[in-house]
């Protein structure tokens, strides 16, 4: 997690004085604690009290005399995280130039007019997953909400460009985001992979998945492959969380979709011992290993057998809400598997493109295959 040691005006400071020192260049000074907060300017979140947002903050009654109003009374107190050397400032343009000597600042700085807002989001973004990984600290976000209470599971970092917002606002900032590119993504989509990037989801049981899904579910077959694997598990704890305050079905919400999709990765392993021509051939155990797209005609097969068991008239499905629910959980799970690619690297490695890939193709396919 990142300190907030210095002093943003010293920083200012120094910078113009153009010193070599890099200390001083930083703007550190420890005899000055920069960014104190007390509990009147924050909120702290319910269930991880050391966890706070600062609060929106109003300057008081204009001066007497002055010349203008200005149109908003906001007081600018938000400090973002170094990407670099992972502390707090206030002005993080003026503090990288303490890091010209980086490729992509030293780029940057060339400009006339350097913007450094992709840079300030990641160095945000890291900084708050820290904050969640280690349940203390400052959490930075885009823009703060009036509410009183804080719950740190409704924010989550945008998978385009790691801002971090309220996860009901993502849709609409993906859409300027992303500049109009698709790629598949949908308001759930988004946020489940919001969620796993976020560390709230994060490939194992919550207490309340344990106290509340975990319960009702049958002991069987279906159920067992449900809890034991990563991706149908953050699925069902991502359903549940989007459910938060419907208390008395959030739990039927996930465990339905999580039994669904263990059905879907049951009938893809049976086709699998089926269609299995040599002994060489790797075996795929989970939903992770099935998600590759020379498995996705594989996915359609199972999808229809899901939806029409014993049955031999591929026009009449037994259970058609069953193959339409699948297109919609096929896609968060791969999202789901994106997002902690995404996570585990920034490097954009093989299995990335291969979920893009997945995701063209069903894009393309699916409607025609499935659900016509």
């Amino acid at each position: 997690m990142f300190s907030l040691e210095g002093s943003a005006s010293e920083e200012h400071s120094d910078m113009e004085q153009g010193s070599d020192n890099s200390d001083d260049d930083a703007g550190y000074s420890k005899s000055k604690k920069r960014g104190e907060v007390t509990d009147n300017d924050i909120l702290r979140d319910s269930e991880y009290p050391e966890i706070y947002i600062r609060k929106q903050l109003k300057k008081a009654n204009s001066v007497s005399g002055q010349a203008y109003k200005k149109k908003h009374s906001r007081v600018y107190n938000n400090y973002h995280a170094c990407y670099y050397c992972k502390e707090l400032f206030l002005h993080i343009p003026v503090h990288m130039k303490t890091h010209r000597n980086i490729s992509e600042v030293r780029h940057e700085l060339k400009k006339t007019q350097p913007d450094f807002s992709s840079l300030r989001k990641l160095g945000d973004d890291q900084h708050n997953r820290d904050v969640v990984n280690q349940k203390k600290g400052e959490l930075i976000i885009a823009r703060k909400s009036n509410e009183k209470t804080l719950d740190i599971t409704k924010y989550g970092p945008c998978v385009n460009c790691r801002e971090w917002m309220l996860l009901s606002g993502l849709k609409k900032h993906f859409r300027t985001c992303a500049k109009g590119e698709k790629r598949g993504m949908g308001k759930k989509d988004l946020v489940i992979t919001a969620q796993i990037l976020a560390g709230h989801v994060v490939g194992k049981p919550s207490k309340m998945m344990l106290d509340e899904v975990y319960r009702i579910m049958k002991d069987d077959e279906c159920s067992r492959t449900a809890k034991n694997d990563v991706l149908i598990l953050s699925l069902g704890e991502s359903w549940l969380r989007r459910n938060i305050d419907n208390n008395e079905k959030r739990k039927y919400y996930a465990s339905g979709r999580m039994r669904l999709c263990a059905r879907l990765l049951i009938a893809l392993k049976a086709q699998q011992l089926q269609t299995k021509s040599e002994e060489n051939e790797v075996t795929c155990e989970t939903m992770w290993d099935f998600l590759m797209p020379s498995k996705f005609h594989d996915f359609v097969t199972a999808s229809l057998a899901v939806g029409m068991p014993h049955m031999d008239d591929m026009e009449d499905l037994r259970a058609p809400s069953n193959a339409i629910k699948l297109k919609y959980d096929i896609r968060r799970l791969l999202n789901a598997k994106y997002a902690y690619l995404l996570s585990a690297s920034d490097v954009v490695s093989n299995e990335i493109k291969q979920c893009k890939r997945f995701l063209k193709i069903m894009e393309i396919e699916w409607g025609e295959r499935v659900t016509k």
